[in-house]
């Protein structure tokens, strides 16, 4: 009769526990569907939104960006780039390298090192009365390469001249080239161009170690044709006046003629991108004797000629 009743006890007893548990597990089920959390366990909701940081007004290129030109918004995460920046500090103060417009999530891509021109951005960036031209430099007269979408630059221009001196009164003699060749004369004559674009292009087979056999394979460039690319030199797109256009043009045909006294595109600080232009004097031989104290060569008696 005693061992009757322990046996219904125990039963009872494991009936209750399985009732428990199973009333348990519903709880917990419910508690999940209702966005509660779990004792000690991770949040059971997942975000939907997230911050992203945007343009308050239209950013032109080459701008500094200033603290009132963005702003933060919450957007679905399923629209958010990957890229985008969370927080205003992350992007002010950086400079813009292709236009941006007001409401735009700011990336990466914004601000990114390198970038190549684009023909609907630099179209787009060309203001009222300017034109876009292409100006090829290489490491050594293009800043070595690092000139970017949004920078200014001055063009610093070397040209050779041969100085005539006339004979004499007698107007049938005609004037005599001064000894010593052309005389080199270099100024900087265009200051604080905006550059629009660049473009770095690949490397050709002349920069795969071919690089000899490919320029005796070729003609020598006529005047105004630029020199084979190679993957060291940069095409960098700048915005210029009509008049400008033209100086340029005169430049570059003068550095295909004389190759030992190219073009040079000279880096402007951001901060100079609304300063007056420098006044420079242009330098000839003259101006470095003069002003500079380089001194003159002095001929040895064994080079004068003999009487």
């Amino acid at each position: 009769m005693g061992s009757d009743n322990l046996k219904r006890s125990s039963r009872l007893i494991i009936l209750v526990g399985v009732i428990l548990a199973v009333a348990a597990f519903a709880g917990i089920l419910w508690w999940g569907t209702q966005g509660g959390t779990t004792p000690g366990g991770p949040e059971a909701t997942v975000a939907t939104t997230t911050k992203v940081v945007q343009a308050a007004t239209d950013i032109s290129l080459g701008t500094a960006i200033a603290a009132n030109q963005v702003t933060v918004k919450q957007v679905p995460v399923t629209s958010a780039p990957v890229d985008a920046f969370s927080d205003p500090s992350q992007v002010v103060g950086r400079i813009a390298r292709q236009q941006i417009t007001a409401g735009s999530i700011l990336t990466s891509a914004d601000f990114a090192s390198g970038n190549t021109a684009q023909g609907d951005q630099i179209v787009k960036a060309l203001k009222p009365g300017y034109r876009a031209i292409a100006v090829q430099v290489d490491q050594s007269t293009g800043v070595g390469t690092l000139i970017q979408p949004g920078d200014r630059v001055d063009l610093l221009f070397g040209i050779k001249i041969q100085v005539y001196v006339p004979q004499g009164p007698n107007s049938s003699q005609l004037p005599q080239a001064v000894p010593g060749g052309p005389q080199l004369s270099v100024k900087d004559i265009i200051q604080n161009l905006e550059v629009l674009g660049t473009l770095t292009p690949p490397p050709t087979a002349a920069a795969n170690g071919q690089a000899q056999a490919a320029q005796a394979a070729q003609p020598a460039p006529s005047a105004g044709q630029g020199v084979g690319l190679t993957g060291q030199q940069m095409i960098v797109i700048l915005a210029v006046t009509p008049q400008q256009a033209e100086v340029i043009k005169y430049a570059q045909v003068n550095a295909t003629d004389n190759a030992d006294t190219p073009i040079s595109l000279i880096l402007r600080a951001p901060a100079d991108a609304s300063a007056p232009p420098d006044k420079t004097s242009g330098v000839v031989l003259k101006t470095l004797l003069d002003q500079y104290g380089v001194l003159p060569p002095i001929l040895l008696e064994s080079t004068l000629p003999t009487k």
